[in-house]
Protein backbone atom coordinates (compact mmCIF):
# COMPACT_ATOMS: atom_id res chain seq x y z
CA UNK A 1 0.00 0.00 0.00
CA UNK A 2 1.19 3.24 -0.94
CA UNK A 3 1.24 6.13 1.50
CA UNK A 4 1.57 9.96 0.69
CA UNK A 5 1.68 12.11 3.73
CA UNK A 6 0.18 16.01 3.62
CA UNK A 7 0.14 18.73 5.47
CA UNK A 8 -2.15 18.62 8.07
CA UNK A 9 -1.17 15.11 9.74
CA UNK A 10 -3.43 13.64 7.26
CA UNK A 11 -2.13 10.35 4.91
CA UNK A 12 -3.85 9.26 1.73
CA UNK A 13 -3.26 5.18 0.72
CA UNK A 14 -3.67 3.74 -2.82
CA UNK A 15 -4.92 0.66 -2.37
CA UNK A 16 -2.47 -1.65 -4.94
CA UNK A 17 -4.58 -4.05 -7.60
CA UNK A 18 -3.00 -6.74 -5.81
CA UNK A 19 -5.13 -6.36 -2.99
CA UNK A 20 -8.01 -8.62 -3.64
CA UNK A 21 -7.70 -11.03 -0.98
CA UNK A 22 -10.22 -9.61 1.55
CA UNK A 23 -8.41 -11.18 4.83
CA UNK A 24 -4.96 -10.73 4.20
CA UNK A 25 -5.76 -7.07 3.35
CA UNK A 26 -7.90 -7.03 6.76
CA UNK A 27 -5.01 -7.82 8.47
CA UNK A 28 -2.29 -5.67 7.18
CA UNK A 29 -4.26 -2.71 6.78
CA UNK A 30 -5.19 -2.63 10.43
CA UNK A 31 -1.68 -3.00 11.13
CA UNK A 32 -1.28 0.04 9.08
CA UNK A 33 -3.85 1.86 11.49
CA UNK A 34 -2.77 1.22 14.45
CA UNK A 35 0.88 2.70 12.98
CA UNK A 36 -0.69 5.78 12.22
CA UNK A 37 -3.22 5.81 15.33
CA UNK A 38 0.40 5.92 17.15
CA UNK A 39 1.81 8.37 14.75
CA UNK A 40 -1.15 11.02 15.89
CA UNK A 41 -2.12 10.99 12.25
CA UNK A 42 -5.43 12.96 12.02
CA UNK A 43 -7.70 11.87 8.69
CA UNK A 44 -6.87 9.07 6.68
CA UNK A 45 -7.77 9.22 2.98
CA UNK A 46 -8.24 5.35 1.23
CA UNK A 47 -8.16 5.71 -2.60
CA UNK A 48 -9.67 2.32 -4.38
CA UNK A 49 -9.63 1.94 -7.82
CA UNK A 50 -11.95 -0.55 -9.29
CA UNK A 51 -9.57 -3.45 -9.60
CA UNK A 52 -9.47 -3.20 -6.23
CA UNK A 53 -13.11 -2.76 -5.36
CA UNK A 54 -13.32 -6.24 -3.41
CA UNK A 55 -11.49 -4.36 -0.35
CA UNK A 56 -14.34 -1.41 -0.44
CA UNK A 57 -16.73 -3.57 2.36
CA UNK A 58 -13.65 -4.34 4.39
CA UNK A 59 -12.70 -0.80 4.44
CA UNK A 60 -16.29 0.26 5.58
CA UNK A 61 -17.34 -2.77 7.88
CA UNK A 62 -14.18 -3.96 9.79
CA UNK A 63 -12.20 -0.31 9.70
CA UNK A 64 -15.27 2.32 9.71
CA UNK A 65 -14.45 4.41 6.45
CA UNK A 66 -16.97 6.34 5.11
CA UNK A 67 -17.72 7.48 1.42
CA UNK A 68 -16.21 10.97 -0.05
CA UNK A 69 -16.35 10.87 -3.31
CA UNK A 70 -15.60 8.64 -6.91
CA UNK A 71 -14.67 9.26 -10.38
CA UNK A 72 -14.64 6.53 -13.08
CA UNK A 73 -11.02 6.14 -12.18
CA UNK A 74 -11.26 5.59 -8.08
CA UNK A 75 -13.72 5.67 -5.37
CA UNK A 76 -12.23 7.76 -2.44
CA UNK A 77 -12.95 7.05 0.87
CA UNK A 78 -11.97 8.75 4.22
CA UNK A 79 -12.07 8.69 8.43
CA UNK A 80 -11.20 10.74 10.83
CA UNK A 81 -8.84 9.36 13.62
CA UNK A 82 -8.95 12.19 16.81
CA UNK A 83 -11.60 11.38 19.10
CA UNK A 84 -11.02 14.63 20.93
CA UNK A 85 -11.51 17.05 17.78
CA UNK A 86 -13.82 17.76 15.49
CA UNK A 87 -14.11 16.16 12.24
CA UNK A 88 -12.14 18.74 9.95
CA UNK A 89 -12.41 16.87 6.56
CA UNK A 90 -13.28 18.88 4.11
CA UNK A 91 -16.47 17.45 1.97
CA UNK A 92 -16.56 17.00 -1.98
CA UNK A 93 -17.24 19.30 -4.17
CA UNK A 94 -20.75 21.07 -4.05
CA UNK A 95 -20.64 23.79 -6.90
CA UNK A 96 -21.06 23.34 -10.09
CA UNK A 97 -19.68 26.18 -12.18
CA UNK A 98 -21.63 27.74 -14.91
CA UNK A 99 -20.47 30.35 -17.88
CA UNK A 100 -22.61 31.87 -20.34
CA UNK A 101 -20.75 34.45 -23.11
CA UNK A 102 -22.43 37.53 -24.10
CA UNK A 103 -21.68 38.36 -28.01
CA UNK A 104 -22.06 41.03 -29.61
CA UNK A 105 -21.52 41.77 -32.96
CA UNK A 106 -20.13 45.29 -34.58
CA UNK A 107 -23.99 45.82 -35.37
CA UNK A 108 -24.94 45.93 -31.78
CA UNK A 109 -26.27 42.31 -32.26
CA UNK A 110 -26.79 39.83 -29.73
CA UNK A 111 -26.12 35.63 -30.20
CA UNK A 112 -28.82 33.74 -28.29
CA UNK A 113 -29.41 30.30 -28.45
CA UNK A 114 -33.04 28.27 -27.45
CA UNK A 115 -31.89 24.76 -25.70
CA UNK A 116 -33.05 21.92 -27.43
CA UNK A 117 -34.46 20.54 -23.50
CA UNK A 118 -35.67 22.60 -21.00
CA UNK A 119 -35.37 22.67 -17.23
CA UNK A 120 -39.22 21.51 -16.02
CA UNK A 121 -39.36 24.69 -13.73
CA UNK A 122 -38.55 27.17 -16.81
CA UNK A 123 -40.72 28.38 -19.81
CA UNK A 124 -38.51 27.74 -23.16
CA UNK A 125 -36.83 31.51 -23.72
CA UNK A 126 -33.63 32.04 -25.11
CA UNK A 127 -30.57 32.84 -23.44
CA UNK A 128 -27.00 33.29 -23.84
CA UNK A 129 -25.21 30.20 -24.99
CA UNK A 130 -23.08 28.73 -22.42
CA UNK A 131 -22.83 25.65 -19.85
CA UNK A 132 -20.86 24.17 -17.28
CA UNK A 133 -16.69 24.33 -17.15
CA UNK A 134 -14.83 21.37 -17.88
CA UNK A 135 -12.21 20.20 -15.34
CA UNK A 136 -8.92 22.23 -15.23
CA UNK A 137 -11.23 24.85 -17.32
CA UNK A 138 -11.02 28.85 -16.51
CA UNK A 139 -14.07 30.81 -16.69
CA UNK A 140 -12.81 32.65 -20.29
CA UNK A 141 -11.97 29.08 -21.39
CA UNK A 142 -15.35 27.65 -21.01
CA UNK A 143 -17.31 30.33 -22.04
CA UNK A 144 -15.46 30.62 -25.71
CA UNK A 145 -15.50 26.85 -25.63
CA UNK A 146 -19.16 26.68 -24.87
CA UNK A 147 -20.14 29.27 -27.58
CA UNK A 148 -18.24 27.36 -29.75
CA UNK A 149 -19.74 24.29 -29.46
CA UNK A 150 -23.12 25.25 -29.41
CA UNK A 151 -23.02 28.49 -31.95
CA UNK A 152 -20.35 27.87 -34.23
CA UNK A 153 -19.03 31.26 -33.83
CA UNK A 154 -15.53 31.66 -32.71
CA UNK A 155 -15.11 34.56 -30.26
CA UNK A 156 -12.09 36.29 -28.04
CA UNK A 157 -12.54 37.36 -24.54
CA UNK A 158 -12.85 41.03 -24.02
CA UNK A 159 -13.90 41.16 -19.90
CA UNK A 160 -15.82 39.34 -17.25
CA UNK A 161 -18.99 41.32 -16.35
CA UNK A 162 -19.60 41.73 -12.85
CA UNK A 163 -22.69 40.03 -12.51
CA UNK A 164 -22.96 36.56 -10.97
CA UNK A 165 -25.99 33.88 -9.78
CA UNK A 166 -26.16 31.33 -7.47
CA UNK A 167 -28.92 28.92 -7.44
CA UNK A 168 -29.79 25.58 -6.52
CA UNK A 169 -30.93 22.48 -8.58
CA UNK A 170 -31.83 19.86 -6.42
CA UNK A 171 -33.93 17.80 -8.99
CA UNK A 172 -31.33 17.21 -12.20
CA UNK A 173 -27.47 18.45 -9.85
CA UNK A 174 -27.55 16.03 -7.50
CA UNK A 175 -28.37 19.18 -4.83
CA UNK A 176 -25.13 20.94 -5.93
CA UNK A 177 -24.71 24.80 -6.08
CA UNK A 178 -24.69 26.49 -9.96
CA UNK A 179 -22.53 29.61 -9.93
CA UNK A 180 -22.99 31.27 -13.18
CA UNK A 181 -20.79 33.78 -15.01
CA UNK A 182 -20.88 36.01 -17.60
CA UNK A 183 -18.60 36.68 -20.07
CA UNK A 184 -17.92 39.42 -22.65
CA UNK A 185 -16.41 38.03 -25.86
CA UNK A 186 -16.19 39.41 -29.46
CA UNK A 187 -17.07 37.58 -32.22
CA UNK A 188 -13.95 36.49 -34.45
CA UNK A 189 -16.81 34.74 -37.49
CA UNK A 190 -20.40 35.60 -37.79
CA UNK A 191 -21.29 32.18 -39.24
CA UNK A 192 -24.10 30.36 -37.09
CA UNK A 193 -23.15 26.40 -36.97
CA UNK A 194 -25.93 25.60 -34.31
CA UNK A 195 -25.12 22.22 -32.55
CA UNK A 196 -28.24 19.83 -33.48
CA UNK A 197 -27.91 17.76 -30.07
CA UNK A 198 -28.09 20.47 -27.64
CA UNK A 199 -29.80 23.75 -29.62
CA UNK A 200 -33.02 24.41 -30.50
CA UNK A 201 -32.25 27.52 -32.42
CA UNK A 202 -29.63 29.97 -32.43
CA UNK A 203 -29.71 33.51 -34.10
CA UNK A 204 -28.17 37.04 -33.84
CA UNK A 205 -30.79 39.74 -32.51
CA UNK A 206 -31.30 43.32 -32.13
CA UNK A 207 -30.14 45.19 -29.62
CA UNK A 208 -33.49 46.93 -29.32
CA UNK A 209 -35.55 43.58 -29.33
CA UNK A 210 -33.21 41.76 -26.75
CA UNK A 211 -33.99 44.84 -23.92
CA UNK A 212 -37.56 45.53 -24.60
CA UNK A 213 -39.94 44.64 -21.62
CA UNK A 214 -42.89 43.86 -23.65
CA UNK A 215 -40.87 41.24 -25.81
CA UNK A 216 -41.37 38.03 -23.81
CA UNK A 217 -39.68 35.31 -25.58
CA UNK A 218 -36.56 36.15 -23.37
CA UNK A 219 -35.54 35.42 -20.04
CA UNK A 220 -35.81 38.97 -17.96
CA UNK A 221 -32.88 38.75 -15.99
CA UNK A 222 -30.84 38.04 -19.00
CA UNK A 223 -32.54 41.45 -20.35
CA UNK A 224 -31.43 43.47 -17.43
CA UNK A 225 -27.93 42.24 -17.73
CA UNK A 226 -27.74 42.61 -21.45
CA UNK A 227 -29.13 46.67 -20.55
CA UNK A 228 -26.83 46.92 -18.31
CA UNK A 229 -23.64 45.23 -19.49
CA UNK A 230 -24.20 47.66 -22.50
CA UNK A 231 -24.64 51.17 -21.13
CA UNK A 232 -21.42 50.30 -18.67
CA UNK A 233 -19.38 48.47 -20.02
CA UNK A 234 -16.90 50.74 -17.89
CA UNK A 235 -17.63 48.71 -14.72
CA UNK A 236 -16.55 45.22 -16.38
CA UNK A 237 -13.25 43.70 -14.97
CA UNK A 238 -10.76 44.31 -17.55
CA UNK A 239 -7.84 41.08 -17.83
CA UNK A 240 -5.41 44.36 -18.43
CA UNK A 241 -5.89 45.21 -15.03
CA UNK A 242 -2.74 44.73 -12.96
CA UNK A 243 -4.68 43.90 -10.11
CA UNK A 244 -5.68 40.52 -11.85
CA UNK A 245 -2.58 39.92 -13.67
CA UNK A 246 -1.59 36.75 -12.02
CA UNK A 247 -5.08 35.29 -12.86
CA UNK A 248 -5.95 36.61 -15.71
CA UNK A 249 -3.02 37.40 -17.94
CA UNK A 250 -3.66 34.13 -19.48
CA UNK A 251 -6.72 34.60 -21.16
CA UNK A 252 -5.40 38.11 -22.77
CA UNK A 253 -1.38 38.30 -21.85
CA UNK A 254 0.62 41.20 -21.74
CA UNK A 255 2.76 42.16 -24.07
CA UNK A 256 6.46 41.01 -24.53
CA UNK A 257 7.33 44.37 -24.81
CA UNK A 258 5.00 45.60 -21.58
CA UNK A 259 8.39 47.10 -20.22
CA UNK A 260 9.16 49.04 -23.01
CA UNK A 261 5.31 49.94 -23.49
CA UNK A 262 5.66 51.88 -20.03
CA UNK A 263 8.88 53.26 -20.35
CA UNK A 264 7.48 55.21 -23.47
CA UNK A 265 4.20 56.14 -21.45
CA UNK A 266 6.67 57.37 -18.90
CA UNK A 267 8.87 59.16 -21.37
CA UNK A 268 5.39 60.64 -23.12
CA UNK A 269 4.32 61.99 -19.52
CA UNK A 270 7.47 63.86 -18.69
CA UNK A 271 7.24 65.33 -22.65
CA UNK A 272 3.75 66.89 -21.39
CA UNK A 273 4.95 67.63 -18.21
CA UNK A 274 7.55 69.56 -19.95
CA UNK A 275 5.61 71.13 -22.07
CA UNK A 276 3.48 72.37 -19.69
CA UNK A 277 5.76 73.93 -17.61
CA UNK A 278 7.28 75.77 -20.34
CA UNK A 279 3.80 76.81 -21.38
CA UNK A 280 3.47 78.30 -18.35
CA UNK A 281 7.25 79.63 -17.84
CA UNK A 282 6.65 81.83 -21.36
CA UNK A 283 3.24 82.97 -20.08
CA UNK A 284 4.97 84.57 -17.07
CA UNK A 285 7.54 85.62 -19.08
CA UNK A 286 4.94 87.37 -21.48
CA UNK A 287 3.04 88.94 -18.53
CA UNK A 288 6.41 90.28 -17.06
CA UNK A 289 6.93 92.16 -20.30
CA UNK A 290 3.63 93.82 -20.53
CA UNK A 291 4.45 94.47 -17.20
CA UNK A 292 7.34 96.58 -18.28
CA UNK A 293 5.93 98.39 -21.25
CA UNK A 294 3.07 99.53 -19.24
CA UNK A 295 5.42 101.20 -16.64
CA UNK A 296 7.27 102.51 -19.35
CA UNK A 297 3.81 104.24 -20.65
Amino acid sequence: MITDKDNYQGVTITIPKEWNNEKEFSKKFGELMSTLIEQKTRGVWCKVSPSSSRVIPVLIEEHSFAFHHATPDYLMLNKWLPKDERNNLPNYAFTFVGVGGFVQNDQGQVLLIKERFKPRKFPHKWKFPGGLLDRGESIVEGAMREVFEETGIKTEPISIIPWMSHKTHLEYRFGCSDIYWIVRLKPLTTKITTDNQEIKNCKWFDLEEVIDPEVENMYQFFKGLVKSATKHPEYDIQFTNRTFKNWYSYYLPYPENENENEKEKEKENKKETKEIENKKKNTKNNEIEIEKEQNKN
